[in-house]
């Protein structure tokens, strides 16, 4: 549900596959009636139109569900910092340290 210059791959492909995401999920609860029926008539569309996935998307990003879905990243990549704080270095550790920070910054 985000551009596809932020998360290098196409927009709307997961909800085109049907794919039930974290943005989603976050999403739903602060919903209105029309926005999950919007919502449900695409997961009910074999084929959902590209407005059907934009609007989908709009809705999504206005209740909240990329925030949602940032917030949790950003308390799992702490908890992975906490864990590999615990492991002894190594290059192992290194090569994980690096991999979390280029999640963590690849936005920025």
């Amino acid at each position: 549900t985000e551009d596809e210059s932020v998360t290098g791959k196409p927009s709307g492909n997961d909800l085109r596959e049907h794919k039930v995401t974290l943005p989603l999920i976050g999403a739903l609860p602060a919903m209105t009636a029309v926005q999950r029926r919007l919502v449900e008539a695409l997961f009910a569309d074999e084929h959902p139109t590209d407005g059907a996935i934009r609007d989908v998307m709009h809705v999504v990003a206005d209740a909240g569900g990329i925030d949602y879905a940032r917030r949790a990243g950003e308390r799992y990549a702490q908890e992975a910092d906490d864990a590999l704080a615990a492991v002894p270095a190594s290059p192992a550790r290194a090569a994980l340290a690096d991999a979390l920070a280029y999640v963590i910054h690849r936005r920025r």
